[in-house]
């Protein structure tokens, strides 16, 4: 129940954005291009969204994106196409309490795949990694 209690507030939260809220996860140079297997320190505030990409080569064989670590709670949504919206249908959701999140996609669709970040409880001192597995 407090995990469907979250979803809905990250629902509401992304719909607040959509209507021209200043943190707009999906702005003008609001992503952060990740780069495969390279870790990046992770902070934020309670209901924080932060977006990121990682490319996706054709012939991947595995995307295995986590959050590991600190403290607080993170949770990940992840899309391959177009940013995580209030109305989209995400390729993974990970909402564990704490900052053990994981979402793995064996045989990814080539492209761009979005990770959108956001804060359940206010996290620092958290990992984010994504790793493109090619044969």
């Amino acid at each position: 129940m407090i995990r469907l209690l979250a979803r809905s507030a990250l629902v509401l939260s992304l719909a607040l954005a959509a209507c021209g809220d200043d943190d707009d996860p999906t702005g003008p140079g609001a992503v952060t291009l990740l780069t495969s297997g390279t870790p990046v320190s992770i902070s934020g505030a309670f209901n924080s969204q932060k977006l990121y990409r990682i490319p996706v080569a054709a012939g991947a064989t595995r995307l295995t994106v986590t959050t590991t670590g600190g403290s607080g709670d993170v949770d990940m949504l992840l899309r391959r196409g177009s940013p995580p919206t209030e109305t989209s249908v995400d390729d993974c959701e990970s909402l564990n309490f704490g900052n053990d999140d994981s979402c793995i996609e064996d045989s990814p669709t080539a492209g761009d795949w979005f990770i959108l970040l956001y804060g359940s409880e206010a996290y620092s001192g958290a990992t984010l990694t994504a790793t493109v597995t090619r044969p």
